[in-house]
């Protein structure tokens, strides 16, 4: 498995439940590599409304990390 597969199983299996049950009130979260290798984190909250949030060269530790910084 790639590092690109790690990331996105990751965020996946791992961090959105963790999201969703930890009262963020968040429904979805998402790991994308954009056409210029940026990667993000596109958490999508019950209102509807998105955060795009930059993880780029980050460890799955790192990416909880910044993704939890804008949780709340």
């Amino acid at each position: 498995m790639n590092e690109k597969q790690r990331k996105t199983e990751f965020v996946k299996n791992y961090l959105k439940p963790l999201l969703c049950n930890a009262q963020c009130e968040v429904k979805d979260a998402e790991y994308t590599v954009l056409d210029n290798d940026e990667e993000y984190v596109i958490v999508t909250y019950n209102s509807g409304f998105t955060k795009r949030i930059c993880v780029s060269a980050d460890s799955l530790r790192a990416i909880t990390i910044d993704v939890l910084k804008y949780c709340g």
